[in-house]
């Protein structure tokens, strides 16, 4: 099974932002659904993990995950 690594971090609402290490998009996604997909603690403030790719899609078309626009001065051209 394919998995996928991300990275999080807690944000001060409490919701996380997950970066997908592949390719660095970043999204908003609430603390329930995150903590289900991955298992982390509530504690858990930033890390690493890895998620199979059913959960990957459930995070991302769930409908309050929002993808984070990165800045133009970050894109590299």
């Amino acid at each position: 099974m394919k998995t996928t690594e991300i990275g999080f971090r807690k944000t001060i609402v409490g919701w996380y932002n997950v970066v997908l290490i592949e390719n660095g998009a970043e999204y908003n996604v609430s603390r329930e659904l995150f903590l289900e997909l991955t298992g982390a603690s509530k504690q858990a403030r930033a890390g690493r993990t890895e998620i199979t790719g059913a959960q990957l899609v459930t995070m991302l078309t769930d409908r309050w995950t929002r993808r984070i626009p990165k800045p133009v001065s970050a894109v590299a051209v």
